[in-house]
């Protein structure tokens, strides 16, 4: 499922003419490759993305983008240093021998997920920051064998820096890039809510941590999920975010973004 809108440079919505696999959405307009919501292809088909130091080749943007922007703090913005902070203690917290465990999504090791968290804080810290750079062009892909040493600390220190620009006046403004493509500042925020939120879950269940989440948090992660996930979605052990699972508004939140999220609340690694 392709967005069937997307948003000129004051915001507002029109038809969606960019049919590329870039585009800002949950899936594919090819089946064969499924993507998550920043546009991570399914491991076997990834390009191979190299960290980029930062602060080279960041192209400011452009004058008519910057033109639209405001200072004034969006409806949807919350304060997603909780769930950064979180994600990173978990991260933390798992052994090397445990990265090659399954995870509640089926393309992914635990190691795979991981290299992914750190991709997308990078990615996600750049377009807060409104940059056109290689961060915010590439897809957040995941695999294990990138992630090198020191993985650990460098991941929670680009969390940390996530955390950091999503907080600053105006990183819920006007409008941004991601994945190649150039959307709604505050709509990027609510994918971040729900990367954060669902992939805290992924990697908790999948390393056998308790996990818990801010309701705001989830209640963002819900208002992205309510727009894109379908229950239609793509199916199989190549797809990072399969069909939306939609559950009773009684049944806790936590279980109703996961849901929507494409996983079965009940997944355990055992």
């Amino acid at each position: 499922m392709l967005l069937e809108h997307t948003y000129d440079q004051q915001g507002k919505s029109v038809p969606n003419t960019n049919t590329s696999s870039n585009a800002l959405s949950p899936y594919s307009a090819d089946p064969t490759k499924p993507l998550d919501p920043v546009g991570a292809l399914a491991p076997q088909r990834r390009a191979r993305h190299a960290r980029q130091p930062a602060g080279e080749g960041v192209e400011p943007m452009t004058p008519a983008v910057l033109v639209s922007m405001t200072m004034t703090e969006p409806d949807n913005a919350v304060d997603l240093g909780p769930a950064a902070r979180r994600l990173a203690d978990l991260v933390c917290n798992v052994a090397d021998g445990a990265l090659d465990r399954p995870t509640p999504c089926p393309a992914y090791s635990l190691g795979d997920l991981i290299e992914h968290v750190g991709g997308l804080a990078l990615a996600f810290a750049a377009s807060a920051r409104k940059e056109r750079s290689a961060y915010t062009e590439m897809a957040a892909a995941g695999d294990a064998a990138r992630l090198g040493r020191g993985w650990r600390e460098r991941i929670r220190g680009d969390l940390t820096a996530l955390a950091q620009a999503w907080a600053e006046p105006g990183a819920w403004a006007g409008m941004t890039r991601i994945a190649g493509d150039d959307s709604p500042a505050e709509v990027v925020g609510l994918v971040l809510a729900d990367e954060l939120a669902v992939h805290g879950w992924d990697v908790a269940r999948a390393s056998g941590q308790p996990y818990a989440c801010e309701p705001e948090i989830l209640e963002a992660a819900l208002r992205f999920l309510g727009m894109f996930a379908s229950p239609d979605a793509l199916a199989g052990p190549e797809v990072a975010f399969g069909p939306a699972r939609i559950l009773l508004d009684e049944a806790p939140l936590l279980d109703r973004v996961v849901g929507m999220a494409g996983r079965d609340p009940g997944w355990s690694s055992a």
